[in-house]
């Protein structure tokens, strides 16, 4: 072979060892690489977390709902014991038995202490508002007494019961409030009459 045909013919590198900018080309993207897996770990951990958070609170609204369902009864009951204190001849004796009628009250008072029960065990807890100032995150006002001796916006009167659950608001209680009598205004019409 002619010189002129071995220049033409390629020659076969000889193996090298890697150069220094090329390990350090791979040392860069095992870097980069270790450095995703790090921030996608500490993501999945921060979603686990939050599916969690969320599986909870769902769950303490589903039993909070659940229990909003059972505050007509318990109101019902109430009432009806309330009633039977007050008036126990008020119930009627089925078929004209009186001993029939006290056997009645016994029941509903025993169905109502049970439902108590009930509510204490889950945390639920009827909110005591009678001569206390109104706050308008736990009380919804639906009426107002005009009164001198009272302070203004102390609760005078609790149309119907509010319930906490866990601590938090289940169902705000319905208040009458007081307020201090409207002073008329002696130019207007009827000021003389008061």
């Amino acid at each position: 072979m002619s010189e002129s045909e071995d220049a033409a013919q390629p020659v076969e590198a000889a193996p090298q060892a890697p150069s220094a900018s090329t390990a350090s080309a791979s040392e860069d993207l095992a870097a980069r690489y270790y450095d995703q897996l790090l921030r996608l770990k500490a993501e999945f951990e921060n979603y686990r977390k939050r599916v969690e958070k969320e599986k909870a609170e769902l769950l303490r609204w589903s039993h909070s709902m659940l229990i909003g369902e059972f505050l007509p009864i318990y109101d019902a009951l109430d009432k009806a014991c309330q009633n039977m204190e007050e008036d126990p001849a008020a119930i009627p004796a089925p078929e004209g038995d009186p001993h029939l009628a006290g056997e009645l009250s016994r029941g509903l008072t025993l169905v109502f202490k049970e439902i108590e029960k009930i509510f204490e065990s889950q945390q639920v807890a009827v909110m005591e508002v009678l001569k206390k100032p109104f706050d308008p995150k736990l009380h919804d006002i639906v009426g107002v007494i005009r009164r001198d001796d009272v302070a203004e916006d102390i609760i005078l009167e609790e149309v119907q019961k509010g319930f906490l659950l866990e601590g938090k608001l289940l169902r705000p209680a319905k208040v009458r409030i007081s307020k201090k009598p409207e002073k008329a205004d002696p130019g207007s019409p009827g000021a003389a009459e008061q």
